[in-house]
Parts: structure tokens; C-alpha cells; sequence
């Protein structure tokens, strides 16, 4: 059993009178920095207590069958203030949110052929209670504060096996049907960039994964590769996008998905001194909704999902020294490259291709030095990322820095 609580307490300060240039000059004169309907002084302070607990079981029937329990709870509770009271945007935040989370499960394995096969069916119970604001009109001409409760459980199953055909070779199947619940950022904000995100349901998939892996070892070289393939359809995807208020963003739900892919990754070695790997991931992610809720045709159907790359790869070498300097420490250094394929920044079949936003391919190359001593209780790393200064973006396309040096210590203390 394992239990927490945290104490989270945060605050967003906007009392300037004057509006700054990236140059620190005044440009002129507003009621608080943030733009838009948020342009209003505000000194919003929020407070979040969430409680945690984890607790698992096993009984073991007979050598080769095991009944095993679990049940987790994470709950957040929020309450908010605003000293100055002039901010609108402030109003749905200062009364009380919170979101109540816990998942049951149970669990049946069994083990044959010399525990070369093992297998697994769980089931699991998902409850879900939540309440968020919003500051809107509710079919009159006045705004009020609207509350948004939430209640919901809901049950899920599922099915794993691993055969293992002999030393080095494994195949693995699973099959899941499964509730994902919004935690506390997700639908209460982060009371700043990220707002509340009242009506959020929860995300429903079905998935299927398949795989096998093989390790081969001499007395000298040892390799291996594992090869996966999944298939998944999602209902609700739970799903950063845009806010309604400027510079602002809220989560949301996508309400059907349809994905497929696989990865593949290599590894190998010789003796004690070099490592290479290598993997690359390709999925196939499309929007499968073919009527949106007014019954209009959805003119995305069948669309690559937005914002979502579609093949990921990196490497890696890495050359060892374990006994540098006299036997006195061990020594490494490696040189790496991770590739992420260009895609949209929002639905591909919406707008022209040639000129909308998209996050381009990007190929980067990285490279670090290692130094191991006091019998492997202290190590100091220098590393450097994107080596040749490649300019790259995160999935918003914004701009993330460019090539980055970083010196790391790192001292283990022992008893």
C-alpha cells in the first residue's frame, strides 16, 4: 500500500498598467498585460490538495495460478481567489473544482509448459466524479457562474499472453478493452495557459497489440530486436487543443480515432566496449467520426489526425572505456540522431496545402562524453544537443532552442 498527499499552491500576477515591446520599451497603456478579454488586472492564486493511494494484492493458488487485486484513488480538490476581483476571465476559477478518480482491478494469471507460456484476464472498474465552472450565459441576458457535474463508471476487460519459443525468442499478444480519466490539469487548468475544460468526457479505446523479440548472443557480440504491430479504436480522445480566450489552450475531446502502426528496434553489442541502437515507429492515425452532432457530413473523415507525426526514428553508438585513466574510472562516449517527420499543424484537408502551417521535418544530431569513477558513485556528463544548431518546434509550432550544452554531476550517496 502506498499513499500521498501534496499541497500545490500557485499564483498568476497581472497588475501592470503599461504594455512592453520585446525590447522592455512602453508602448503604450492597457489594464493588464495579458491581450484580449483577459487584458484585466487580476492577482488569481489558486490552491490544490490531491490525496493519492495506491494498494495491491496477490494470492497465490498453486505454483502455476495467481489471483491478484489492486485499487488506486487520485483526487484533487481546488480552490481559488482573486484579490483584486476586476478579471472576468478569474470568475469561474475562484469557486470550488475538484475531480475524484479510482480504478478496481482484478486479475487471474496463469503459467504452463515450464512457465513458458503465461497469460492474463483482468477486469476493471473505472469511477469518475468531477466538478469544473464556466462564466457564461445560460439562455439569458446576464452571465452567471454555470457548474458542470460529472459522474460516471464504467467497466473494462482484457486479455494478455507471452509464449516464450525458447531462450531468445518471445511473442506477445494483448487485447484491451479501457477508460481513460482526465486528471487535474487536463479539466481543472493549470489557472494560467491552460483553462478548465467543463464537459470533458472521458476517452474509451479498444486495443489490440501484437509482437515478437529475439535476443541472439556469441562469446563475443550480442543482438537483438523486437517488432510490435497495434491497432486501436478510440472514442473521446482526450486532446490538447485551442482555448477561447487569447494565448490560451484548453483540452478537449476527439470523438472518434482510428489508429495503426508498429515500431521496430534493434540493438547490438561487442563485448564491453561498443553499443549500437536504433528504432523507428510508423502510425496511421485518422479521424473516423463520418457525422458531426448536428448530423452535416465531418469534411475530416478519414483524415490523418492533426498535429500527430506519422514516422519517428532515432540511433545510437555508443563506445565504452571501462577501465580509463589506470583502472581509476570508466569512460564513454556516444553520438545519436532522432528524426520526426514533417505534418500539419492542423487537418490535413482543410486549406491549402501549400501554404498552411506545418511543423517540418526535423533531423538532429546529438553527441556526449561520460565519466564514471569512485567505483561508479559519481559520474560527470557533457552533452550537446541538436550539434549543428538545427532550428526546431515543438507540435504548436513554436519555436524550441536550438543547439544546447549542458554539463551534468551526478554523486550517489551510500549507506
Amino acid at each position: 500500500m502506498y499513499g500521498v498527499l501534496n499541497r500545490l499552491e500557485a499564483q498568476t500576477t497581472d497588475t501592470s498598467s503599461r504594455k512592453y515591446n520585446w525590447a522592455q520599451t512602453i508602448i503604450g497603456r492597457t489594464a493588464g498585460e495579458l491581450n484580449g478579454i483577459r487584458a484585466q488586472k487580476s492577482e488569481y492564486q489558486f490552491e490544490d490538495r490531491n490525496a493519492m493511494l495506491i494498494a495491491n494484492s496477490s494470492y497465490a493458488l498453486n505454483p502455476n495460478h495467481t489471483l491478484a487485486a489492486s485499487f488506486s484513488y487520485n483526487g484533487t480538490n481546488r480552490t481559488g481567489s482573486d484579490a483584486l476581483a476586476t478579471a472576468e476571465w478569474t470568475i469561474p476559477f475562484r469557486e470550488p473544482q475538484h475531480v475524484n478518480r479510482h480504478v478496481a482491478a482484478l486479475s487471474y494469471q496463469t503459467m504452463f509448459w515450464d512457465e513458458k507460456l503465461t497469460s492474463m484476464v483482468f477486469v476493471k472498474n473505472f469511477g469518475y466524479t468531477a466538478r469544473t465552472n464556466v462564466y457564461n450565459y445560460n439562455a439569458g441576458q446576464q452571465k452567471e457562474l454555470i457548474p458542470y457535474l460529472s459522474e460516471s463508471n464504467k467497466w473494462g476487460a482484457g486479455f494478455g499472453s507471452k509464449y516464450r519459443i525458447n531462450t531468445g525468442t518471445l511473442v506477445k499478444l494483448s487485447f484491451e478493452n479501457t477508460t481513460r480519466m482526465p486528471d487535474g490539469v487536463e479539466l481543472l487548468g493549470n489557472g494560467n495557459t491552460i483553462l478548465n475544460a467543463p464537459g470533458l468526457r472521458l476517452e474509451r479505446s479498444s486495443n489490440f497489440n501484437i509482437g515478437i523479440s529475439q535476443s541472439f548472443r556469441t562469446e563475443q557480440d550480442k543482438w537483438s530486436y523486437e517488432l510490435g504491430f497495434f491497432f486501436r479504436n478510440t472514442r473521446d480522445l482526450i486532446w490538447l487543443g485551442e482555448g477561447d480566450l487569447y494565448g490560451t489552450s484548453r483540452y478537449e475531446n476527439i470523438d472518434k480515432l482510428r489508429s495503426m502502426g508498429g515500431d521496430f528496434s534493434v540493438r547490438y553489442a561487442r563485448k564491453k566496449w561498443l553499443e549500437i541502437n536504433g528504432a523507428v515507429t510508423y502510425q496511421d492515425v485518422r479521424n473516423r467520426q463520418r457525422f458531426i452532432s448536428n448530423g452535416a457530413v465531418n469534411l475530416v473523415y478519414n483524415d490523418r489526425m492533426k498535429n500527430m507525426p506519422s514516422l519517428m526514428a532515432n540511433g545510437e553508438v555508443r563506445l565504452k572505456y571501462p577501465s580509463a585513466f589506470g583502472g581509476h574510472g570508466g569512460l564513454s562516449f556516444y553520438a545519436g540522431t532522432d528524426y520526426v517527420q514533417g505534418f500539419f499543424l492542423s487537418w490535413p484537408s482543410l486549406g491549402n496545402r501549400s501554404t498552411k502551417k506545418k511543423i517540418p521535418t526535423q533531423f538532429l544530431q546529438n553527441t556526449g562524453l561520460t565519466y564514471t569513477m569512485l567505483q561508479n558513485s559519481m559520474n560527470v556528463s557533457l552533452e550537446c544537443r541538436n550539434i549543428f544548431d538545427r532550428q526546431v518546434y515543438d507540435n504548436f509550432l513554436l519555436q524550441k532552442p536550438g543547439r544546447f550544452i549542458s554539463l551534468n554531476i551526478r554523486y550517489f550517496l551510500h549507506n
